[in-house]
């Protein structure tokens, strides 16, 4: 998906303003309740987990052309990983206490959860895509209404730092967002970076001894059973029972999924009856 320098230039921003405002000073009236320590504690239970690389990844390579059915199968499973994540973050933004919270950052959790709402409502319709396939642009255009809304999100999120910033003489992290890049590396990762979620979402959209994988709600169990692994190859021996989100009929399957190491990251390269 698209990214842009927004976070970086919102740092610089907030930086500024810890030589503008020193502690204490604030930009208007205090609104504020609690210490330093309780308001960064609360800051810091806002942030979100963000979605893996190859999820995004595969938004990228989909919202570039007309995507075919394994594509609008991977949205699916990359919109459904995204709402996962966005309500395992109002939940636990929900259980947090707030009496002793600067009343701006109370604004700023209220705005987030609200962005949620919309977000998901997003996520909602890309996941329904694969089962009505979307005209040209439409694709695109829900992207840009997820821009949209982050964008907004950032906007208020430099706001409410730099009333922290101000009040507290300290700067408070910028947010997580589910479509962060990764941190850069140096060479390919380690095969441990490999993991169970990454094989199933990497199985989406192939049809495999017969069995069309259309789900990550469809392994009922997934087990790996042996690897085989060095520098440019890794290969996984893979035990999984699968049952049809739509049919209920259930399978075994032995497997074989591959990798090989590309400039940054790993790439499948095979998955195979084992």
């Amino acid at each position: 998906m698209r990214l842009d320098g927004s976070r970086s230039l919102s740092t610089l921003l907030v930086a500024l303003l810890l030589v503008t405002f020193p502690a204490g000073c604030s930009r208007g009236s205090d609104s504020g309740a609690g210490t330093l320590d309780t308001n960064r504690a609360f800051w810091n239970e806002l942030s979100g987990g963000t979605l893996p690389s190859y999820a995004l990844d595969a938004l990228n390579v989909a919202s570039a052309t007309t995507p075919s059915r394994a594509q609008l199968l991977k949205i699916r499973a990359c919109s459904q990983l995204w709402i996962d994540t966005l309500d395992a973050q109002d939940k636990r933004i929900a259980a947090v206490k707030r009496q002793d919270v600067d009343a701006e950052l109370r604004g700023y959790a209220d705005e987030l959860a609200s962005t949620h709402s919309a977000r998901i409502a997003v996520l909602s319709e890309l996941r329904l895509l694969v089962d009505s396939p979307p005209r040209a642009g439409l694709l695109s255009e829900k992207l840009d209404a997820l821009d949209a809304l982050q964008a907004r999100l950032v906007a208020s999120e430099l706001t409410v730092r730099a009333h922290l910033v101000g009040r507290f003489g300290q700067e408070f992290s910028p947010q997580a967002d589910a479509r962060a890049p990764d941190p850069p590396t140096v060479g390919t990762p380690s095969p441990k970076s490999i993991d169970a979620q990454r094989m199933k979402f990497d199985l989406i959209g192939r049809e495999v001894a017969g069995w069309e994988f259309e789900s990550l709600d469809e392994f009922v169990t997934f087990e790996v059973r042996q690897s085989r692994t060095d520098s440019q190859v890794a290969v996984f021996a893979v035990f999984t029972q699968v049952r049809g989100a739509r049919s209920g009929t259930t399978q075994e399957l032995s497997l074989a999924i591959g990798y090989k190491a590309g400039p940054h990251a790993w790439e499948l390269m095979r998955v195979s009856p084992n």
